[in-house]
Formats: structure tokens, C-alpha cells, sequence
């Protein structure tokens, strides 16, 4: 039985149109894929960077000289090449 006094439900004014942001980062699809590409990237490279400080940290509470870390970028071929040709 219906309930006499109860007019019509409302209906609810309609979502606003998305702001210019919006459309640039949202497609009818969802994320846009460049977007999707560039947020793919930013946690590849944070990941990488978290376990490079993860794995020097523990390297130097298990012992390691902390400067051997800052040493390894100067291994260039002509570094190499004349340390070998001392030795």
C-alpha cells in the first residue's frame, strides 16, 4: 500500500561538468594513458630509489665501508683500464 501523504521522490540536480583539469587528466575511459605512463614511472623510479636506501643501509649496518657505495660511479672504462695497467 502506498502511503497517502508521500508526494513524489525528488529527483537530484544533475553532477557538474568537469573543470578543464579534469578533462586533461580524465578521459571518458578513466585515467588518460599518458598520465597512466607518467604515474608508472614516478613509482618505477621511487621503488628503485627506496631499495637502493633500503640495500645501502643494510650493507652499512652489516659492515660495509659507506664510501665503497659513492666509489662505484667512478668505474669508468679509463679508470679501469689505467688501474689495471699499474697493477
Amino acid at each position: 500500500m502506498s502511503d497517502p501523504v508521500a508526494g513524489p521522490v525528488p529527483i537530484p540536480p544533475p553532477p557538474p561538468a568537469p573543470g578543464p583539469v579534469t578533462r586533461l587528466f580524465i578521459g571518458r575511459d578513466g585515467l588518460r594513458g599518458f598520465w597512466s605512463v607518467v604515474l608508472f614511472a614516478v613509482v618505477l623510479v621511487a621503488a628503485v630509489f627506496l631499495v637502493a636506501v633500503v640495500g645501502v643501509g643494510a650493507a652499512m649496518v652489516l659492515g660495509a665501508n659507506p664510501r665503497f657505495f659513492f666509489l662505484i660511479g667512478a668505474m669508468s672504462p679509463a679508470v679501469v683500464a689505467v688501474g689495471s695497467y699499474r697493477s
